[in-house]
């Protein structure tokens, strides 16, 4: 089998790092002159999401080259969530859970494994049969 190809875990790290570094470098040049806005944050927090995933990685790479899906275009998205959740009130807050899940939706983006385990209920339900007791 000798024409099988071995993927090493160093390649592997190499490929999802060239995914991060180039998505980096994309979101650095759009949040450029927006330093403190609320634009350069959510470059932030895609970042953030970023590393915990290499497929979001991969994904938000390829959105992120069309302008119509750049920072700016996921910022009007948790805008538009905040005039019409909050008013249209010159300051709102939008927790980071429901930021990202907005985000997922405009990128169309699947959960990872931390969003997907945050999503889960903390306690199974147990149902207790009143025989054992007797």
């Amino acid at each position: 089998n000798k024409n099988i190809p071995v993927i090493t875990l160093k390649a592997k790290r190499r490929k999802k790092m060239s995914y991060y570094a180039e998505l980096t470098e994309i979101i650095s040049q759009q949040q450029q002159g927006k330093e403190g806005t609320a634009v350069f944050y959510v470059g932030e927090q895609l970042k953030d999401m970023a590393k915990r995933s290499e497929v979001t990685a991969e994904l938000l790479l390829a959105d992120l080259k069309n302008p119509d899906m750049d920072i700016t275009a996921a910022e009007k998205q948790l805008k538009a969530y905040a005039d019409k959740n909050h008013g249209k009130n010159k300051c709102f807050c939008i927790s980071p859970d429901v930021a990202e899940k907005i985000f997922r939706e405009f990128y169309g983006l699947p959960q990872d494994e931390e969003t997907a385990e945050k999503s889960k209920p903390k306690h199974e339900e147990q149902i207790i049969d009143l025989g054992d007791f007797l």
